[in-house]
């Protein structure tokens, strides 16, 4: 449906849809993983805000593929679609508490919509 309506509109949509289980992770991905866990690196928690080098780099990948410029400050990994559905409800609903409502496109991650909860007062599917 996304697709869609940026044909018709001519606007382009920020694609936040579904992961897809079951792809293979990628050898250097697996090997990376490996490392760091032979580091130890699974016995201290990240900086709540992200680790700055992945900051940066989701800040290159929005410049280079959505040509967006997002100052890596403000570039907040989570650890999924429900976490992120969450911060970004709670932030765009502080930013103006007159708007009450959320509109969701339709299929999209049935989880996210039971989240509107924390902010909207209304939702529509």
């Amino acid at each position: 449906m996304a697709n869609d309506l940026e044909r018709e509109t001519g606007e382009p949509f920020l694609h936040l849809e579904m992961g897809v289980p079951g792809l293979k992770a990628p050898g250097i991905a697996i090997e990376a993983e490996k490392k760091a866990l032979d580091e130890n690196c699974a016995s201290v928690y990240p900086p709540f805000d992200g680790i700055p080098q992945l900051k940066t780099e989701i800040s290159k990948f929005a410049k280079n593929f959505l040509d967006i410029t997002i100052d890596p400050v403000n570039c907040i990994p989570t650890v999924g679609s429900i976490m992120s559905a969450w911060v970004t409800f709670l932030v765009a609903g502080r930013k103006e508490k007159e708007k009450d409502t959320i509109l969701f496109l339709d299929p999209c991650f049935l989880y996210i919509k039971a989240s509107a909860h924390v902010r909207a007062k209304n939702s529509s599917f």
